[in-house]
């Protein structure tokens, strides 16, 4: 089986909003003051961005899968616990419309719920105390 990608390709494709290949300054102050000072909603909307790879404005579930397999691998590499991802695939499972694809309404209004946002954005420090 193929090598899932590292997050840093992924991280790149959700920064480089206008798909030139590189990051702007722009674009970059964009990322980190989004991740810092950004709604929920707007944090919602770059990890979304963060699994669309094909940037079509809907997830698959090659992508959904290939962002699974992409973070657990890079994750165990550093000894990190991974025991809570089997539980994102019912909870994507969940959100797929009838054509076998999740749209942001979908991604967002599930992550919104109860319980269901922090195991998601994990990594991302007081996200859920600062934005209630």
């Amino acid at each position: 089986s193929k090598e899932p990608p590292i997050l840093s390709q992924h991280l790149f494709l959700a920064i480089d909003d206008n798909r030139t290949g590189t990051i702007s300054l722009f674009e970059f102050y964009k990322w980190i003051l989004g991740m810092h000072f950004g709604t929920i909603e707007e944090k919602l909307r770059f990890g979304f961005n963060f699994i669309d790879t094909k940037r079509d404005g809907s997830l698959s579930r090659e992508e959904i899968r290939q962002y699974l397999d992409t973070v657990i691998t890079s994750l165990s590499r550093f000894n990190i616990d991974t025991s809570d991802f089997p539980r994102l695939d019912s909870l994507f499972e969940s959100m797929y419309a009838d054509d076998g694809r999740i749209c942001f309404e979908s991604f967002r209004s599930t992550l919104m719920k109860e319980n269901t946002i922090r195991p998601f954005m994990g990594g991302i420090d007081g996200l859920m105390s600062t934005q209630k």
